[in-house]
C-alpha cells in the first residue's frame, strides 16, 4: 500500500488472502497471516522473502532445515532459479525464430560418493516451429 506525496512515497506491506480462501485449514493460514500483519519486523521478512526466494520462511529457518535441506542449498535453489530467469530473458532475443530455454538445476547428489555433495546441472533446450506453426522441433 502506498500513500503519501509521489516523490516521497510512504510503502506499506500487508499479507492476504482471497475471501474464498480464508476459512482453509480450518481458517489458521488466514490467522497467521493477520498475525504476521500486525507485527512490521516479521511483516517485511516475509515479504522480502516471497520476493526474493518465492516462499515464506519460517519463524525459526533452522529449525525448519532439521528434514536434510541446509542453509546452503536454499541459497543454491534461490540462485538457480534467479540466473535461470536471466538466462532465458537473455536468450530470448539471441535467434529470431528459434527458441532456446535454459534451466539450472542445484541439488544435493549422494550417489558419487556416498556422502552429501552438492550438484549443479545446466538443461539447454530448443525449439523451433516450422510450417506455420504445425510442426514443434525439440532438442533438450
Amino acid at each position: 500500500m502506498m500513500t503519501g506525496e509521489l516523490l516521497k512515497p510512504n510503502i506499506k506491506f500487508k499479507l492476504d488472502l482471497p475471501e474464498n480462501e480464508r476459512g482453509a485449514i480450518n481458517g489458521t493460514v488466514y490467522a497467521k497471516l493477520q498475525n504476521v500483519n500486525t507485527n512490521e519486523s516479521e511483516l517485511n521478512k516475509q515479504v522480502f522473502a516471497l520476493l526474493a526466494l518465492n516462499r515464506f520462511i519460517a519463524d525459526n529457518p533452522f529449525q525448519s532445515l532439521a528434514g536434510g535441506t541446509s542453509v546452503s542449498s536454499i541459497a543454491r535453489s534461490s540462485v538457480s532459479k534467479l540466473l535461470t530467469e536471466q538466462l532465458n530473458n537473455l536468450a530470448s532475443d539471441l535467434i529470431k525464430g528459434v527458441d532456446i530455454n535454459f534451466g539450472l538445476n542445484s541439488s544435493e547428489d549422494y550417489s558419487a560418493s556416498g556422502s552429501k555433495s552438492q550438484k549443479t546441472d545446466l538443461e539447454i533446450g530448443l525449439s523451433k516451429k516450422l510450417l506455420n506453426d504445425q510442426l514443434n522441433c525439440y532438442c533438450g
